[in-house]
């Protein structure tokens, strides 16, 4: 069941009814500002390292306009098909900006999961992805479980691996991790780089290959929840530097530089969905129906994400109901939300759906509704269709 939650995001109730006049629902909001704000925020953490890089997951919002936007910011893009590989390069990023997960013709830098992954011709640059297996602790506290994480290759593979890659002449060798993709816990990202860490000064060690750089991969996620805050990026930072300067400096490899692929993070937190209420059934737990579909938000029905629902100029806790949302398709399966905690709604009122910045709206189609609307937000207060 959903818990009560300030209703505030980055537009006034004023703005957004003055948004409403003139955009009708349903529809995405993103926070021009909030997403530079939060990218700002990721290069500040990492400033030390010199060469640092985030590259953002494609899959995760492939809408042109944001990529752009990212690009603008510094942000490469992390690409898993070949569909996401054109979609990036039409949007301005370069072969360099590129990290692809497959054998993309001209591909710059590629993630590799095992020797089964190798390409006939190995890219200029290569990531190792590791799994050690058994599980992943920080400071004698248990994270995860990386025996049921399928990505990555356990160390005498990755050793041997890398060795026939270095023999074949591949110019610059990295290695790369990846378990958890929306972790709270703000121990994660340090155990990550931890593990990190210590493989990279033991491949340098056992094969004299120092790796060129490390990718964190995902993790740092974003909540939606106060009673559990999402990790700071500059606390992050600075636990990483200091396993940096112990494990790597020490060894001689203070050159490797740092990559990221955080994808929540980066837009979660900066968009909204609004949908207008259609309709509110009485029963055991009032159901609202709104305009909206439950593909227009597919995010809405994932295992494990929660989505804060507001209701536009009704911000008191006082009169709350528990009650069911649903989308305004036939089937009975439609719900958009199940149990939440709201205040009593009637037709025409304006639900929002917070932490909405990477709900794939246009990459996943369903039951014949297009996708909704989406807009950028500008810091003067007007926005931009996407």
């Amino acid at each position: 069941m959903a818990i009560y939650a300030p209703d505030q995001f980055f537009l006034s109730e004023r703005g957004f009814r003055k948004l409403l006049k003139e955009l009708p629902t349903p529809f995405y909001l993103y926070d021009r500002s909030g997403i530079c704000a939060e990218a700002a925020a990721l290069q500040a953490a990492f400033s030390w390292n010199d060469g640092f890089r985030q590259y953002f997951p494609a899959r995760l919002n492939p809408t042109p306009g944001l990529l752009r936007l990212l690009r603008e910011t510094g942000s490469g893009v992390l690409c898993s098909s070949p569909q996401e590989w054109t979609l990036a390069q039409r949007c301005g990023f370069t072969e360099d900006d590129i990290l692809t997960t497959f054998d993309a013709p001209g591909a710059a830098l590629r993630i590799l999961d095992g020797a089964y992954d190798l390409p006939h011709t190995p890219p200029k640059r290569v990531l190792l992805r590791f799994n050690p297996g058994g599980k992943l602790t920080f400071e004698g506290r248990t994270i995860t479980s990386l025996d049921r994480v399928r990505l990555g290759m356990p160390q005498a593979e990755l050793f041997q691996l890398a060795r026939q890659l270095h023999m074949f002449g591949t110019p610059q060798l990295g290695l790369s991790f990846q378990a958890l993709y929306n972790e709270l816990s703000p121990d994660y990202y340090p155990a990550a780089a931890r593990l990190l860490f210590t493989l990279a000064a033991a491949l340098f060690r056992e094969t004299g290959i120092a790796p060129e750089s490390i990718c964190l991969g995902d993790g740092v996620g974003a909540s939606s929840r106060p009673e559990y805050p999402a990790p700071e990026l500059s606390a992050c930072g600075e636990a990483i530097r200091s396993l940096y300067e112990q494990l790597l400096a020490t060894e001689g490899l203070g050159h490797i530089r740092l990559k990221t692929t955080l994808g929540r993070r980066m837009l979660a937190p900066h968009a909204v969905f609004a949908a207008r209420v259609r309709a509110v059934k009485q029963r055991r737990r009032p159901l609202i129906l709104l305009d909206a579909a439950c593909c227009q938000l597919p995010t809405a029905g994932q295992l494990g994400v929660h989505h804060h629902i507001s209701v536009l100029g009704k911000s008191a806790p006082e009169g709350r109901v528990v009650c069911d949302v649903a989308g305004c398709q036939a089937e009975s399966y439609g719900f958009l939300a199940e149990g939440c905690i709201l205040p009593p709604v009637r037709e025409g009122d304006v639900l929002i759906f917070h932490t909405a910045g990477v709900s794939c709206a246009q990459s996943i189609p369903g039951l014949g509704y297009p996708p909704a609307a989406q807009y950028l937000l500008e810091p003067d207060g007007s926005v931009t269709k996407l």
